[in-house]
Order: C-alpha cells, then sequence, then structure tokens
C-alpha cells in the first residue's frame, strides 16, 4: 500500500514539475504574462451601451469618460506626386484625464520598443495651463499640432497611451476652452471591469474571445483592453 501511494505522489509531483517547466517555456516564447481583467469601449454612446448590456451579466462595475475624436486630412505633394493621408486625435479634457488617472488608466511604455506599460500616478504639466501629448519620446519639446479647424502648442507629457496597448489616435489633453473650439466628434470610453473573467493579452484566442462577443459592434467602436485592481 505504501508504495501505491509514492507512486501516486511520484506521479503528483513529477505533473506539477512538467506544467512549471510547461509555464517557464511558455513564458520564455511568449514573454511573461499581459493579464487584463477589464475592457476599454470607444465609440458612440449608443454603441458603448450596447457593449456594457452585452457584459451585463459579467460587469463588477463600469465607468464612463467623455472625449472628443478629431480626424485630420493632410495634403502634401513630393516629387511631383500629390498624396494625402490621416492624422486621428483623441481629445481629453483635463479634468476628465484626472478622473482617468485616479482609475489607472493611463499606462506608460517602459522601454524603447514594444508595448510593455507601467501604471502612472501622475501626468507632467497635467495642472499647468499647457497642452499635453502623449506621444512618442522623440518629441520632448513644445511643438505646434493642426487639430481640426484649430493651431494648438503642445507639450511632450510621456510615452504612453489608455489601457495596455496603444490606441490609433494620438491623445492630447486640454483645457475645456481649447477643448470647446475645436471641431470634432463627442464619444465615450467606457471601462467594463469582469466579475469574474481575466484573460491574457499575449493570448489571440482571448483576444478573439472578446471581439467575437462584440462582433455586431466592431465596426463602430475600438477596443482596449486592462487589469485593474480591486
Amino acid at each position: 500500500m505504501k508504495s501505491i501511494y509514492k507512486w501516486i505522489i511520484g506521479i503528483c509531483v513529477f505533473g506539477l514539475a512538467f506544467f512549471g517547466i510547461y509555464e517557464g517555456i511558455q513564458d520564455y516564447l511568449k514573454g511573461p504574462k499581459i493579464p487584463f481583467n477589464s475592457i476599454l469601449v470607444f465609440g458612440e454612446k449608443s454603441d458603448v451601451d450596447e457593449a456594457k448590456k452585452i457584459y451585463s451579466n459579467d460587469t463588477k462595475y463600469t465607468k464612463d469618460f467623455e472625449y472628443k475624436s478629431v480626424e485630420e486630412t493632410i495634403k502634401d505633394k513630393i516629387d511631383g506626386k500629390e498624396f494625402e493621408y490621416k492624422n486621428d486625435y483623441i481629445l481629453i479634457k483635463k479634468d476628465v484625464a484626472k478622473e482617468m488617472l485616479k482609475e489607472n488608466l493611463f499606462r506608460k511604455r517602459v522601454n524603447t520598443s514594444g508595448i510593455i506599460t507601467e501604471e502612472i500616478k501622475e501626468i507632467p504639466n497635467l495642472d499647468s495651463k499647457e497642452n499635453i501629448v502623449l506621444d512618442s519620446d522623440s518629441f520632448e519639446d513644445v511643438r505646434e499640432e493642426k487639430i481640426g479647424n484649430k493651431k494648438i502648442k503642445v507639450r511632450y507629457g510621456f510615452y504612453g497611451w489608455l489601457g495596455l496597448h496603444p490606441q490609433e489616435a494620438k491623445i492630447i489633453l486640454v483645457d475645456d476652452k481649447t477643448y470647446n473650439s475645436i471641431d470634432g466628434e463627442i464619444k465615450e470610453v467606457s471601462v467594463i471591469r469582469f466579475n469574474k473573467n481575466k484573460y491574457d493579452l499575449r493570448e489571440k484566442d482571448d483576444q478573439g474571445k472578446i471581439k467575437e462577443e462584440l462582433k455586431g459592434l466592431t465596426d463602430n467602436i475600438k477596443i482596449g483592453y486592462i487589469n485593474l485592481e480591486d
């Protein structure tokens, strides 16, 4: 009987050791896990509300924040050939940015490559009168940006974004007067904190599950991911 117990214990120990080795190999190949237990949904209020309904049975809480979406079409000419490209901006009022900061939504890039980020507790110059741009650290100065119908001066804040991966649009934090003076679409970003589910950003299946659940809305919304502490 003792030999059977030893055999069972041996199998268990081997299984745990194998699982640990497997997990180690996975981390080596993919890098460390990037957990997320919440999503960010960007879009029109009606579409964001629909997304919240989809997760109503697995929602610990939601929080909504207003922003303005601005698309700037740039026309240029090089060697006699005309071309155009688009710059997209997310304008956020500074007071709203402070609320987002309290919710730990802003993340800062920790190195010059990849999208590994860390949580930040403050944004440089947020209480100043200057407009703050979240951009590559190669622009650590004050410069002018044409946003929609207006040119404004912006100061570099930090290289980061909302959530665990960058948005396609450039984020600029502005005062109420500047916000109201720039033409754009008023939209919402909602934090949906899951009650039970937890995922790994490295896993395509995990991201695919979210996109599949929101497939009826994906043409109208942008999805972000974030891990929020209780």
